[in-house]
């Protein structure tokens, strides 16, 4: 039952006249009382209660603003990038039937196996779509150039006319979820999901592609761990269970374990980069020949011997060939020399991102 009903039923007031609506009314007021303290506890107005998410997507907020302030500062330097690469591409196009063979030839002789991932995610792509991931990125391009114009010219928008743009005036969050109703607006949702669909799709196709390749390294690196492990567990364990304290002893089979996996996998992928030094440089080989017979033939330069893919000294050219360039990369431990190690840094880049994708889940 209601306590405030209980103490209220029966009661009168001064002059000995029952309490009415009307008299409990102006009690209340002055007693300094709100009409809410005499409704039911499920009548009264809840607070407004925090979602599960909540706290999540404020801790967040800052780390999305400050990756949307680099994305902002980055753009016009990757929109630059990205003309000046369209004209320089734009300027070779008539050249590259003719020189192309030869620069890709060049650089799997000398550098194949310094960059193995790179090549095979090259060659996956080639036959996995690359023309239809090219216009999906192209249609992502588009939709970024878009955004971008918009998002300049809300930059210099001042609705209140005082002289300052309206983006400085808000706080971060405000900003990004300004920014974010911008894009939302003039962005093609169609489009956008083409666009990733395509570029998610293609990529996938090239990683699932390249475990697939790689994983036999992953395995043949296993098997071997499992005969360094038996072989050290007779030849080593003895030694060190002398020279390790007893309390210790219970460490030596799993550091065995771990360090002859390691071992083993560390020589599956040298003996896998050797072997894709040498594929690479065979192949480039013969591309570069290839090139260089085109590029005579274009411009009437005589070839001496007539040499040709079908001449019997081709064979050997090749051979030799890939033979000084696979002792090229193998004497060097398949680094890259200066200036080639700052010239091919974003395919090193990719190559590291690569081998993080490939071997995570592997």
């Amino acid at each position: 039952c209601n306590p405030q009903r209980n103490f209220l039923k029966g009661a009168s007031s001064a002059d000995g006249q029952p309490f009415t609506m009307g008299g409990l009314k102006d009690l209340a007021a002055k007693s300094g009382l709100q009409s809410s303290d005499f409704q039911k506890p499920s009548m009264r107005p809840k607070p407004s209660e925090q979602t599960t998410l909540e706290p999540y997507i404020r801790a967040a907020t800052p780390f999305v603003v400050a990756a949307a302030n680099i994305m902002d500062a980055l753009g016009p330097y990757l929109e630059t990038a990205w003309n000046a690469g369209c004209k320089v591409w734009d300027q070779i196009s008539p050249y590259k039937d003719d020189w192309m063979p030869i620069v890709l030839g060049l650089l799997l002789i000398f550098f194949g196996g310094s960059l193995p991932l790179t090549i095979a995610a090259i060659e996956s792509f080639r036959l996995c779509g690359w023309e239809k991931t090219k216009v999906c990125l192209m249609i992502l391009h588009d939709q970024y150039k878009l955004a971008a114009a918009a998002s300049k010219k809300d930059d210099d928008l001042d609705e209140n006319n005082d002289g300052i743009a309206d983006v400085k005036q808000i706080s971060k969050s405000e900003l990004l979820t300004r920014k974010m109703k911008l894009f939302a607006k003039v962005s093609d949702p169609v489009k956008l999901q083409e666009g990733i669909n395509g570029v998610v799709a293609g990529s996938a196709a090239v990683v699932a592609a390249l475990r697939m390749k790689f994983a036999r390294t992953v395995a043949l690196g296993t098997a071997l761990g499992d005969i360094f492990t038996s072989a050290a567990d007779k030849v080593l364990r003895p030694s060190l269970e002398r020279i390790i304290p007893p309390e210790d002893h219970k460490w030596i089979p799993m550091t065995l374990s771990y360090g002859c996996r390691a071992a083993a996998v560390w020589m599956a992928w040298w003996l896998q980069r050797v072997i894709s030094a040498f594929h690479c440089s065979v192949r480039g080989s013969d591309q570069l020949l290839n090139g260089l017979l085109m590029l005579a033939h274009r411009y009437n330069f005589t070839v001496p011997m007539g040499l040709s893919p079908s001449h019997a000294a081709y064979p050997p050219i090749v051979a030799a060939v890939s033979a000084f360039g696979f002792y090229w990369q193998c004497s060097r431990f398949f680094g890259l020399p200066f200036p080639f190690n700052i010239l091919l840094l974003p395919l090193r880049v990719v190559e590291g991102l690569l081998a993080w994708f490939v071997f995570t889940d592997t």
